[in-house]
């Protein structure tokens, strides 16, 4: 409604006109997701003979109201999936691409089927909790059920920032105790056994792509990277922030043997490893590195990831060289200063650091 040439009092949103039947009229004015509500909060001659604190109380009161009841509009129209995918869209630009990626794949696998379709005022915590102990259940390690909670807890903490809900249930789900901490387990020789087998596999994307994992990268780093960032005139390619863990731009240099791999890629557009099956980005390498471990003969656990330590190891254990040519190598994050004004020189260390590791597997 609209209302006449209001007056302002000692109250903060509390204003006052003038009515012959009511007196003094209080208008409440506040604002609840950007919408601006007025109201009248109480006059003169009702039975209460409302003053301006009164008023103020009045509003307060009425805001809360507002709130609970936006708030139980916008959890019975959310589904979990339509509120993950907001969520999703929110962090595309400060979130890297395998994250994004990994965060996906996780709901798809193990929270799609069972929460996607439940409005979010329905979800208690036990149903959260009992996708938990059926991945544990079913031989999922400790840290892999955490990283389900957390994007569960994150899309949650989304929506309690958007003010869809009040708190997060998330919170109350139990994880058991776990020790994240990953030994290196391979030998020297074992190292270089597992070099050899890489250097001359056979499946010669497979080769490309572990070449690249042995200069340090992770694999989300190697499978997203994309031609564009590569030039090979100049022997160097960049690790964009978009794709790695460190979200800043990484240069490094292209060995002899990683040179010998991407001049022989016919396409050199788009993804530099290409699915053979799809065309395009790889979704999942795990079989390859099965073959792989075969064929050196690994029997331990020893994952993909860890072919980063192997570089680490070697380059600190081994080589003796220093920490700050490991961290160059694996791109571990340096402060701005230093990446400024040697980056340059970084480039050219990492590159004998890096001949230095291969010259020491190939032995």
């Amino acid at each position: 409604m609209a209302f006449p040439k209001l007056t302002k009092t000692n109250y903060k949103g509390i204003n006052t006109y003038k009515d012959v039947v009511k007196g003094t009229v209080f208008v409440g004015s506040f604002r609840i997701a950007g919408k601006l509500y007025k109201k009248i909060v109480g006059y003169t001659n009702d039975r209460y003979n409302t003053n301006a604190k009164m008023a103020f109380i009045n509003k307060e009161s009425l805001i809360e109201k507002h709130k609970n009841q936006d708030s139980q509009k916008i959890k019975k129209i959310y589904t979990f999936e339509q509120l993950f995918d907001e969520y999703i869209e929110s962090v595309k630009q400060a979130q890297t691409v395998a994250t994004i990626e990994t965060k996906e794949y996780y709901f798809k696998k193990h929270i799609k089927s069972k929460l996607g379709t439940r409005y979010i005022a329905d979800i208690i915590p036990g149903e959260i909790q009992k996708i938990i102990n059926e991945m544990l259940k079913n031989g999922y390690a400790p840290q892999t059920a955490k990283h389900l909670n957390n994007i569960v807890k994150a899309t949650l903490n989304y929506a309690i920032r958007m003010k869809y809900i009040d708190s997060n249930i998330a919170d109350n789900v139990e994880l058991p105790k776990f020790d994240n901490t990953v030994e290196y387990t391979l030998t020297n020789d074992e190292a270089k056994k597992l070099f050899h087998v890489i250097l001359n596999f056979n499946e010669l994307v497979y080769r490309g792509i572990f070449s690249f994992l042995l200069h340090g990268h992770r694999k989300s780093e190697v499978l997203n990277l994309s031609w564009e960032y590569i030039d090979l005139n100049n022997r160097v390619y960049e690790i964009p922030a978009k794709i790695n863990k460190a979200k800043k731009n990484k240069k490094h240099p292209i060995t002899d043997f990683l040179f010998s791999i991407l001049i022989e890629v016919d396409d050199k557009s788009g993804y530099v490893f290409k699915s053979p099956v799809t065309g395009t980005k790889f979704n999942d390498i795990r079989k390859a590195w099965a073959r792989i471990k075969k064929e050196a003969k690994i029997n331990k656990p020893f994952r993909i990831h860890d072919i980063r330590h192997l570089i680490g190891n070697t380059t600190i254990n081994e080589l003796g060289l220093s920490s700050n040519v490991a961290a160059a190598i694996l791109g571990h994050s340096t402060t701005k200063m230093v990446e400024e004004r040697y980056s340059d020189v970084r480039i050219d260390t990492m590159s004998k650091g890096l001949d230095l590791i291969f010259e020491h597997l190939k032995k």
